[in-house]
């Protein structure tokens, strides 16, 4: 993971970079925080599908760590992919390959997001250092790289099969705010990551998360314990299931969860009745027939894609929960929505659409699963938002920030619930990947501390 000398590095080197570009550029200087002007994008107007009630009664939704879209699906065909990226000064740095062993980090808190994004110029990515980890040795330009196919073979095929979103935007700041607009559309306007871990309710006392105003400046440092209402407390109020499998770390065994950062849910009995560790009883459950209406599952360090983790097994976990959910009973009315949570620093050409300081971020891949998923690449712009207005609109749940009224519902491009389903395929990963995934011991290491 990331050193935390690096990391306080890299954010003063990101403000710097951020105003210095802002100064030459005619960006937004000294406030750094003002949303970015989005390049104007040709993206279709969403058409609408119909509606999943009646349709839909499970959605899985499997987050992973880090990586933007032209890391993961670089030249896939028929999506918007670059070749190459951009300098401060225009010149243009071609993308090379690199493992998913490659170990080392890059800035991806919200200063570091701003610099990247550069007011829409998405020029920013070089002024972010590299750093190795553990004496690695991580390519020159490790902000300008993609994944090799033959790496990542199971999230190719899964694109392929089903449709895949090359206009899905995340949030601008890293995993523990974008982890939170997930299951609420909102982080009580927080940036970056809690000073210290655990992060949550679980915090220690000396354990604070900036808290900004409208202009971007640091109001206060606050718990990162918060009170807002979340897709959870609104799933409860309409008597529908739900879990959120999630690792443990640490020799104290917490529980990396977004729900850690909810009060009503960590310090109440809803913490263990719908928080579920460690995430590979997710793989025991689905086969003893208990599926929730709605779950979120994501990886242990093990498994992670953060580069960080400099871990190779991350499509064989996402393809293990693919597979169990396809080969269950449960697939006839499912959704899978594979998720990236952030861009983790690496380069991506399109610019996010124009919002406030906190969002839409940067474009990571979106992979869609399902009976009534249509095939191919769905260009019409999606967020974090379309998320949850899924989870919405499927079980009839009012909308809980502006971030989800405002977002496009998953449209044609993605659903058609009048036509025949489609049949789970073959299985996307190995045999033997449950088994592996099962017999994982647990890590002390988080899957992201960024």
């Amino acid at each position: 993971m990331i050193l935390r000398a690096a990391r306080a590095l890299h954010a003063g080197l990101a403000t710097l970079g951020a105003l210095a570009c802002a100064a030459c550029s005619g960006g937004a200087g000294s406030g750094a925080t003002a949303p970015p002007t989005a390049k104007p994008v040709a993206t279709p107007s969403p058409v609408p599908a119909t509606s999943p009630q009646g349709h839909v009664r499970h959605i899985v939704i499997v987050v992973q760590e880090n990586r933007s879209f032209d890391n993961l699906f670089h030249a896939f065909p028929g999506a918007d992919s670059a070749s190459a990226g951009l300098e401060p000064d225009g010149t243009p740095v071609a993308l090379e390959p690199s493992s998913l062993a490659a170990h080392y980090d890059l800035g991806h808190e919200h200063q570091s997001a701003l610099a990247d994004v550069d007011g829409g110029r998405m020029d920013g990515f070089a002024l972010e250092p590299v750093m190795p980890w553990k004496g690695s040795k991580p390519p020159v330009h490790g902000q300008f790289v993609y994944v090799p196919t033959a790496q990542i073979g199971p999230y190719w095929a899964m694109a392929k099969w089903g449709v895949l979103s090359d206009r899905f935007f995340s949030e601008l700041d890293a995993s523990f705010v974008a982890h939170q607009y997930l299951i609420a559309g909102q982080a009580a306007h927080a940036i970056d990551v809690p000073s210290g871990y655990p992060w949550g309710c679980d915090a220690r006392p000396n354990v604070k998360v900036p808290i900004v105003g409208p202009e971007g400046t640091v109001l206060r440092h606050i718990p990162p314990c918060f009170d807002y209402a979340t897709l959870g407390d609104e799933l409860d109020a309409h008597v529908r299931t739900w879990r959120y499998y999630a690792p443990t770390y640490g020799q104290q065994a917490y529980t990396w969860s977004a729900y850690d950062a909810i009060r009503d849910i960590r310090t109440t009995p809803l913490w263990d009745e719908h928080v579920v560790a460690p995430e590979t009883r997710f793989l025991s459950d689905i086969a003893a027939g208990k599926l929730a209406d709605v779950t979120w599952v994501v990886p242990s360090a093990p498994n992670s894609d953060h580069l960080g983790t400099g871990s190779t097994t991350g499509p064989a976990w996402v393809s293990s929960v693919v597979d169990a959910v396809g080969q269950s009973s449960y697939w006839n009315d499912c959704v899978i929505l594979v998720l990236w949570d952030d861009w983790g620093g690496l380069y991506d050409h399109v610019a996010p659409p124009a919002g406030d300081e906190f969002g839409p971020g940067f474009r990571v891949p979106l992979i869609v699963l399902s009976p009534y998923a249509v095939h191919g690449v769905a260009h019409t712009t999606y967020t974090f938002g379309s998320v949850m207005r899924l989870v919405e609109d499927t079980f009839g749940l009012p909308r809980l920030t502006a971030v989800d009224s405002s977002a496009a519902a998953f449209g044609s491009d993605v659903f058609d619930f009048t036509e025949r389903r489609r049949a789970f395929p073959h299985p996307f990963g190995e045999a033997g990947d449950r088994e592996r995934m099962l017999s994982t011991p647990p890590s002390l290491d988080p899957p992201d501390d960024e």
